[in-house]
């Protein structure tokens, strides 16, 4: 084969090869960063940085883990740059005590069908073991608390842990050595037990919501306020992102406590201009969340309203977070309420 020969044919194959991985590599940068809107500039800029050297592979390490070892590189970058505006607003000691965007006000939730398929490598399709990890390294808690560990730590962490690869694979993707890969994700897991209160590989996210959204769904609705309590932990807390679901504030806020929370509701459930609600279940961060669409009191037009990611103990909803509307198009959301019945569409915006 002649070189220019040679050289399209590498070409085709890191295009095939980027296209494959984009999904998964969006989401190491997710994990990484805690932010969809930064994960997107920075898959994007995998891509470019790809595009840009892709001479420069050798083939001394797959090309997977040479795309891994960019996108790892680019979010190490983009976290030096901004290491004082991206430092978590609670101690580690008070993560398990506050929710999650409180803790880290740039959280926004993730969406996309590489949530079940993330831990997944070039080399052999995904298993259910594969599967499950995936989503308990994707849960909105998790990816809140692996933004307490140090940047590199924290690559180290999901790499390992996350994606479940050998330290050898880590070594190449980070470019240093097997030992200096077992240390950090020493130190890592031993940062997270602080953060999580337990041992990161005994850490449960609690239960799906799944089996309550429907009747989470018919709650709320029908502004049920003794349905909406029984459906509630007694602990249950609610925070809201700025501008998100009544929040007309630049900050998180938040409040806890049944009786809090559904007096906080009631301006939207129970006043004489309440406008009309629909809710649907939307996948987020590999569980069942909720999106919700408005309609003012004698309008014809719905409007895009929040989207609320849910925990569940004890079979009760413990936490909700709330996110803004401007998300819905970013994780291919209509703006109108669909039919119940609906499904998600599987790739983002």
């Amino acid at each position: 084969m002649t070189g220019p020969g040679k050289k399209t044919g590498r070409r085709e194959a890191l295009e095939a090869e980027l296209a494959r991985q984009r999904p998964r590599l969006r989401l190491h940068c997710y994990q990484m960063v805690g932010n969809l809107d930064d994960a997107d500039d920075l898959t994007q800029e995998t891509a470019l940085r790809a595009w840009r050297g892709w001479q420069t592979y050798r083939g001394n390490s797959s090309l997977t883990t040479w795309l891994y070892q960019i996108a790892s590189h680019a979010c190490l970058d983009h976290l030096r740059r901004r290491a004082r505006e991206r430092r978590p607003h609670v101690p580690a000691s008070d993560f398990p005590s506050v929710p999650a965007q409180v803790a880290v006000p740039w959280l926004q939730p993730y969406t996309d069908e590489a949530v079940g398929l993330a831990a997944g490598t070039a080399e052999r399709a995904p298993g259910p073991e594969d599967r499950t990890l995936a989503r308990e390294t994707v849960r909105l808690t998790f990816v809140a608390a692996v933004q307490f560990l140090p940047p590199r730590q924290r690559v180290a962490l999901l790499l390992r842990d996350g994606l479940d690869w050998p330290v050898h694979r880590c070594a190449e993707t980070l470019e240093t050595s097997p030992a200096a890969v077992n240390s950090a994700v020493q130190r890592a897991r031993a940062r997270m037990r602080d953060v999580l209160g337990v041992d990161p590989d005994r850490w449960d996210a609690g239960e799906r919501a799944g089996p309550l959204v429907e009747e989470y769904i018919a709650a709320i609705e029908s502004a049920d306020d003794a349905r909406i309590a029984r459906l509630l932990h007694t602990e249950v807390q609610v925070s809201h992102a700025p501008w998100a679901g009544g929040n007309m504030t630049d900050d998180v806020v938040w409040y806890g406590g049944v009786d809090t929370v559904l007096d906080g509701w009631a301006p939207i459930l129970h006043t004489d201009d309440a406008p009309e609600m629909i809710l649907r279940p939307v996948a987020l961060n590999g569980d069942v969340g909720i999106a919700s669409w408005i309609r003012g009191r004698g309008a014809r037009e719905w409007e895009t309203f929040s989207l609320n990611a849910l925990r569940v103990r004890d079979g009760r909803v413990l936490e909700i977070s709330t996110f803004g509307a401007e998300l819905f198009a970013r994780l291919g959301l209509p703006p109108i309420p669909p039919k119940m019945g609906w499904r998600q569409a599987s790739r983002p915006r």
